[in-house]
């Protein structure tokens, strides 16, 4: 299944106010207008989607996500240079599972 068609279904089941606008249109891409008084809890929820939510307006809140964005960016290149190279592979246990649901690796 494609990451799109995951973030667009999971955008659809958003509790949208009476007075937000949803625009699907043909080529598969999605609009949703919101109304709200203040913006700045639309960052992490933006970002967490990646490139595949783009804010067009307004213009404040599209630059507060690319500077969230470059921070985030900068944090990474920072630690590739004085951290430890990653292993190959994922490990073959199932702690990233475990990690998933809460639980400590042996609980």
């Amino acid at each position: 299944m494609q990451r799109h068609a995951q973030v667009l279904r999971e955008l659809l089941r958003l509790s949208l106010k009476s007075t937000s606008q949803v625009h699907e249109h043909d080529d598969g891409s999605l609009v949703i207008v919101l109304f709200v008084d203040r913006w700045e809890w639309l960052i992490p929820l933006v970002t967490s989607y990646g490139p595949d939510v783009t804010v067009t307006e307004p213009p404040e809140l599209r630059a507060a996500i690319t500077a969230q964005l470059r921070h985030a960016l900068a944090a990474y290149e920072s630690s590739e240079a004085e951290g430890p190279a990653p292993p190959d592979g994922l490990p073959h246990d199932d702690s990233r599972l475990r990690s998933t649901h809460g639980r400590h690796p042996g609980a």
